[in-house]
């Protein structure tokens, strides 16, 4: 039996199409002749916690820090709440672990990227299968034709190894810096502190952003506007001074005398103009990537990227109707050329008559179409699976539309327009600069007869009005048109508007290029070079499919919050965060990290380079930071009472509350309060807590007699219901009598 191990279920079932003969499927593997095909569920392994090692590390304390080991262990990934039903992956692990105890060989087809390459190399690793009796699938595209062709020249997997390796290096450097830093920052401000390279970096673009907001002081600047007659016609057009004209002020007007001057020179004076026209032909957008349709259905619908992500999951696994939803590509395959009719006419049988079949021209060649731009995915668009979009939610018919007419207007013609422009660069009285007035007619529509109710289509922003103005124009042969005279003129007042706050969807679209927020040339660089084979990340952090939960984390984790305004949700930090990101070292909290990061990861790819030499390297930053002793910040934050012990429960943080100690992970552990009738004061629960006796308690017996008891905690847990019905725990207690019971 040959084994082949896909990354995920959809991509499984692509290389199932490409074997020869008919399959069996069954229990989520899928056989043809003597070829098995097994698929994962992303990651199925994950590094070993540091409790794993050694249950001491349950409870956080400065002097287990740093935490590093040299033997970086994996396990099984622990299951989470956002996959529901299916198959468990442990139960999944074990059994692709069978199928390689029968395999003549095994294939890795994850991604072709570092993560893809890991996230099968990390199951041959931990199964200890030799490397010798293992393949790669070297395709990124996932047509049948190109799947053929991977499968009948399969290469050895150890020429990619090292690809895995770097993703295996950047892994330990994440748990590095993550658990130190975390722990550390936490245990010297007696709250949860959490630090991570993408996640403080993405903090800090909204902390940085809120505080420019906040510094920003308007400043007017002033606009000149002119009128010349036309055919009867009050035509205005704007002054443009010359961009290197040493009056102005980042290209702007910023003295209104001297827009004042300007009128003056220019009113009631002639000057030569010309009229110029030009066809200007409009391709339809890429089809989505994950990026794209995060802006898209943000601006259309006011999804945010974590729902964007939760439909499209829907989409993609309930119904099949969408190919690989964590895309950060735009472009299609030739092979997905050839298939192009068969998903046109799936789609239009999809929507029961509501698009025209003739309206799309399968010869036309879109620029989506090329294979040199595909990445380790390719761009979002809809299968030839049969579905029926009335039995869709409302939100997941909205994305599964807009997914579609962005793939069918790939098969329409582009918009062709026809742009008059009015000008004079020849102006009186020695000004530099020109007059112009523009405006366009729409002479074809394209695809905007499916798509300008779903994409911004707006015509010329111009100050006046563009049909008249295309009226006048367009009698025009064009050229000059001589003399006219420049009757009267204005002068506006304008002023400069602060950044915009954030929101989920436009702190995602940044962190894809954080780069251009960066000021050290050198970083810039790195960070530029580590996505230039990407086409929509330019200098990025974290990846499509991690960023909306990076975003949601900083949320959860009270760093950033969600205020809604006129029905429209922006993102701000709170003083937490300010604080917090202010008393980080700059090593340490920007883009700057994943830049030296990926030099070593690239060392790591060449084989100069290993794993450990990028977490050894992060290990040297983490212990600068515990040596310093710094980073105690100085506001309350709400901060939590110091840390009593460990819980008992889970193994959790037990800390003071309003209503006595508790556990901070909420496990349902609470310190006993009562003894034998008797309220417990907190002293006296946390010294029970603590494993110390309560000494000569005096308690009541029920015919009023008093009596001394010494009372300590016996470390068994008991069990109550809580008041919302579900269980709570607590610690059982005993006691001594200190003298005869009366």
């Amino acid at each position: 039996m040959k084994l082949i191990i896909a990354e995920k279920p959809v991509l499984g079932e692509s290389i199932a199409a490409a074997i020869p003969g008919n399959g069996t499927k069954n229990d989520g593997t899928i056989t043809k002749g003597d070829w098995t095909v097994v698929w994962c569920f992303g990651h199925l392994m994950t590094l070993a916690d540091p409790e794993d090692y050694d249950e001491s590390y349950k409870k956080w304390s400065l002097d287990q820090l740093p935490i590093y080991f040299d033997d970086w262990k994996i396990k099984v990934k622990p299951e989470t709440s956002s996959r529901k039903g299916g198959t468990s992956l442990k139960a999944r692990v074990k059994q692709i672990f069978d199928l390689m105890d029968k395999a003549e060989f095994v294939v890795n087809a994850g991604d072709m990227d570092e993560e893809g390459q890991r996230l099968v190399d990390e199951l041959l690793e931990f199964h200890k299968y030799p490397i010798s009796k293992a393949y790669r699938l070297d395709t990124s595209d996932t047509s049948v034709n190109a799947m053929k062709k991977a499968l009948n020249n399969l290469k050895p997997d150890k020429e990619f190894y090292n690809f895995g390796l770097s993703a295996y290096g950047r892994e330990i450097a994440d748990m590095v810096f993550g658990y130190n830093l975390s722990r550390y920052y936490t245990l010297i401000n007696h709250t949860k502190l959490t630090v991570g390279r993408v996640q403080t970096a993405t903090l800090g673009l909204v902390v940085n952003r809120d505080e420019l907001i906040e510094r920003f002081s308007k400043a007017y600047y002033y606009e000149v506007y002119e009128k010349v007659q036309l055919n009867g016609q009050d035509i205005i057009l704007k002054y443009n001074p010359d961009k290197d004209d040493a009056m102005l002020t980042d290209g702007k007007i910023l003295n209104r005398q001297l827009a004042e001057d300007i009128v003056g020179k220019l009113s009631h004076k002639s000057a030569e103009f010309s009229i110029t026209s030009q066809i200007k032909k409009e391709n339809p957008p890429l089809p989505f990537n994950l990026k794209e349709l995060n802006t898209f259905c943000n601006r259309k619908f006011g999804y945010n990227p974590s729902q964007v992500m939760n439909i499209t999951q829907q989409l993609r696994e309930k119904y099949k109707a969408i190919t690989y939803n964590r895309s950060d590509c735009q472009y299609l395959s030739e092979e997905h050329f050839k298939e192009a009719p068969g998903v046109i006419d799936s789609v239009i049988v999809n929507f029961n008559g509501k698009y025209d079949r003739s309206s799309f021209d399968t010869t036309i060649h879109s620029k989506c179409f090329n294979d040199k731009n595909i990445t380790a995915h390719f761009a979002i668009i809809p299968t030839d699976t049969k579905v029926n979009p009335d039995v869709m939610t409302k939100d997941e018919r909205n994305v599964y539309t807009a997914i579609c007419e962005r793939y069918l207007i790939q098969f329409m013609p582009p918009v062709e327009r026809v742009v008059y422009e009015i000008f004079s660069d020849k102006l009186p009285d020695t000004i530099s600069g020109a007059l112009k007035a523009s405006c366009s007619r729409i002479q074809s529509e394209g695809y905007l007869a499916l798509y300008r109710d779903s994409e911004k289509t707006a015509e010329s922003d111009d100050v006046q009005n563009n049909d008249m103005l295309v009226s006048v124009l367009s009698s025009y042969s064009g050229g000059s048109i001589g003399s006219l005279e420049i009757l009267d003129g204005t002068v506006k007042e304008k002023e400069t508007k602060p950044p915009q706050r954030y929101n989920q969807t436009t702190l995602y679209n940044d962190m894809s290029s954080i780069s251009k927020y960066v000021t050290d040339p050198e970083i810039k660089k790195i960070l530029l070079d580590k996505d230039k084979d990407k086409k929509g990340e330019n200098g990025s952090i974290g990846t499509s499919a991690t960023r909306a939960l990076i975003i949601q984390k900083l949320i959860d984790n009270g760093y950033l919050k969600e205020i809604t305004e006129k029905k429209k949700p922006y993102l701000m930090s709170t003083d937490k965060a300010r604080e917090f990101y202010k008393i980080l070292p700059d090593n340490i909290k920007d883009a700057s990290v994943t830049a030296r990061w990926y030099i070593i990861q690239e060392e790591i790819v060449e084989g100069n380079a290993k794993p450990d030499s990028l977490g050894k390297s992060v290990l040297d930053e983490v212990v600068k930071v515990i040596d310093s002793k710094q980073g105690k910040m100085k506001g309350n934050f709400g901060m939590d009472s110091e840390i009593i012990c460990e819980c008992p429960h889970c193994g959790g943080n037990i800390i003071n509350g309003k209503y006595g100690p508790y556990c901070k992970e909420k496990c349902g552990f609470y310190a006993p309060s009562y003894y034998r009738g008797r309220k417990l004061t907190e002293k006296q629960q946390i010294d029970l807590l603590k494993g110390n006796t309560i000494k000569n308690l005096s308690l009541t017996s029920k015919a009023g007699k008093t009596y001394k008891m010494n009372v300590f905690a016996t470390g068994e847990l008991s069990e109550f219901q809580k008041k919302d019905g579900s269980t709570g725990y607590s610690l059982e207690l005993d006691g001594e009598y200190v003298n005869d019971k009366k």
